[in-house]
């Protein structure tokens, strides 16, 4: 494996609320020195709404010699609004390539989910129902997606000269003939264990670098069988918390990703993202009903000032997980 990544979140809108309530350059760059020195990676995915803020952390990283991929995201906006943000961010990704070559442009994540117009439903969690707990989604999705893609790609080949992708998700069936890598969210549950690396190898077998952009597991027992839906415990009314807390598990988190590392490195796979360094919005508390941390995929706990406000000054402290994505990265040169 060429590249080790970790997915970086600058911030995306869920229902018109930011995942990262708390945004300060001082605090940022302080995490993605982390992310370069301690945790040894190579590579970062930077992702979200607000592209000041993707700006902001990408340069930060490609200063430090991390090889950046931008991926801008709009939560269920329209085609025209998910072109729109792209040309704004192929024009931002191309302004960091003239100053340094390392930066790769995705063109977006997972639209039939997160994109209006693909599948049925107004909001993603109207559309993650059909998407996510049922068979492979329609010939007629899969071509609206392939479609919306394409025209993604023109807008993104315009105005950026470096490589592109996209980040499928493992429903999706995406043609791949407009873009550099082949990238998958790729999560490994119940669901899907026993075709996990069969599903990869299919990939490296499409002649393209294959990137695997999203993979992780939350810190609790169990959270390796839920996969990608880990997080889907939390109640969010009258106030985030856990109704049945799991028991807490950082080891679990930890065997899962070094697991899937491994598995990784024997399929040869170009580049892979932890999902991901920090989730502020899923904070660590004493109380396990409070403890948003256990659903959380983020590598370091969230430690807030003031518990109660989600705006709240935070500090972070590395979980087991990672430890064991830091030396298995070191152990294989993630480092350059």
């Amino acid at each position: 494996m060429r590249f080790h990544g970790v997915c970086y979140d600058a911030g995306t809108r869920y229902d018109e609320i930011s995942s990262r309530r708390c945004w300060d350059a001082a605090l940022v760059e302080r995490e993605i020195e982390a992310i370069c020195s301690e945790l040894h990676c190579s590579s970062i995915l930077v992702f979200g709404s607000a592209l000041d803020r993707i700006d902001l952390a990408a340069r930060l990283a490609l200063e430090r010699g991390l090889r950046v991929t931008v991926q801008p995201r709009s939560i269920d906006g329209d085609h025209a609004t998910v072109l729109r943000q792209l040309a704004e961010a192929a024009e931002l990704a191309e302004s960091l390539r003239r100053d340094r070559p390392d930066v790769v442009l995705s063109v977006g994540c997972e639209l039939s989910l997160f994109a209006a117009g693909v599948v049925a439903g107004e909001t993603f969690r109207e559309r993650s129902g059909p998407l996510l707990s049922g068979g492979p989604p329609s010939d007629d999705v899969q071509t609206r997606l392939n479609a919306l893609l394409a025209r993604a790609a023109g807008t993104a080949r315009s105005r950026f000269g470096g490589e592109l992708t996209y980040a499928a998700g493992g429903w999706e069936v995406v043609d791949w003939e407009d873009f550099d890598r082949v990238a998958v969210d790729h999560y490994r549950g119940a669901y899907n264990e026993a075709s996990y690396v069969s599903q990869l190898r299919a990939l490296t077998r499409l002649g393209k670098p294959v990137v695997v952009a999203e993979f992780g597991c939350c810190a609790y027992a169990g959270a390796d069988q839920r996969g990608g839906a880990g997080a889907e415990i939390v109640s969010w009314t009258p106030y985030p918390h856990l109704d049945d807390p799991p028991q807490r598990s950082e080891s679990t988190q930890a065997r899962y990703l070094v697991e899937l590392l491994e598995i990784f490195q024997a399929a040869r796979v170009h580049e892979a993202c932890v999902f991901q360094f920090v989730e502020p919005a899923y904070p660590h508390a004493a109380d396990p009903r409070l403890d948003l941390d256990r659903a959380s995929f983020a590598l370091v706990k969230t430690l807030r000032e003031d518990q109660t406000r989600a705006d709240a000054p935070y500090r972070i402290e590395p979980k087991l997980a990672f430890h064991a994505v830091a030396a298995h990265y070191a152990a294989n040169h993630g480092h350059r």
